[in-house]
């Protein structure tokens, strides 16, 4: 994504290049497939396998502009799901699944919407957070890129002027985060995080009461809650 740092870190790109930032890509995912056949579970084999297909998949569906140009939350959820939250989803019916199968499909449930609900929280982030507090850039970043998220797409349902300046393709971008603020675009999107923080809260509800049950709730705590 050209991003020159993450994690509070100069990214692979910037501080060697793309080919070596794509080869080592390749060489953790090659180190990730020996492990999974160590494992030797069907299961989990298939759930690593759906989360690199989604993770393609929601990176093409970004790639075209097609969730940018519309003004579609659920596609924009979607993208969410297929970049985000399907590792996690996945990683929790994984390990699920080496445990205790039956409560394979909650903690499938329960990766998702926590998941969703981080990526929102993440997109508020970047209205509010400094590049030093998130450790990637911030301040209007997604805007800067064209990239329409929860906080934007809400606002301009409520701001014909906001609706203007998109389809003019502004470069404003100090102007556009003050009217997603005024429209409460940020407050909007939060009510979708809480929304899909309840759900993964009502996924593991009927699990029998222990300290693994109760870090994942602080978990989801600590997703919504946080400010990096």
């Amino acid at each position: 994504d050209n991003a020159d740092i993450r994690r509070g870190q100069p990214s692979v790109p910037a501080a060697w290049s793309t080919k070596h930032a794509v080869i080592g890509g390749d060489f953790v995912l090659a180190v990730a497939f020996n492990l999974l056949a160590e494992i030797d579970s069907e299961e989990v084999t298939s759930c690593m396998s759906r989360v690199v297909k989604d993770l393609v998949e929601g990176e093409l569906l970004q790639m075209s502009g097609k969730v940018d140009t519309e003004d579609n939350l659920d596609l924009y959820l979607h993208k969410c799901y297929l970049k985000t939250a399907s590792l996690i989803a996945n990683g929790c019916r994984s390990v699920a699944s080496l445990s205790d199968r039956s409560l394979a499909d909650e903690a499938e449930q329960f990766g998702r919407e926590i998941g969703i609900a981080f990526q929102v929280v993440d997109d508020i982030l970047d209205y509010v957070a400094s590049p030093e507090e998130l450790g990637k850039p911030g301040g209007g970043a997604d805007i800067l890129a064209g990239v329409r998220t929860a906080p934007l797409i809400l606002a301009a349902r409520q701001s014909p002027r906001l609706r203007r300046l998109l389809d003019e393709g502004t470069g404003d971008c100090e102007e556009i985060v003050k009217i997603v603020v005024e429209e409460g675009g940020l407050e909007m999107a939060r009510e979708v995080a809480n929304e899909h923080a309840d759900k993964a809260l009502k996924a593991v509800e009927g699990w029998k009461e222990s300290d693994c049950k109760n870090d994942l709730q602080e978990i989801v705590k600590i997703c919504i809650d946080r400010n990096m």
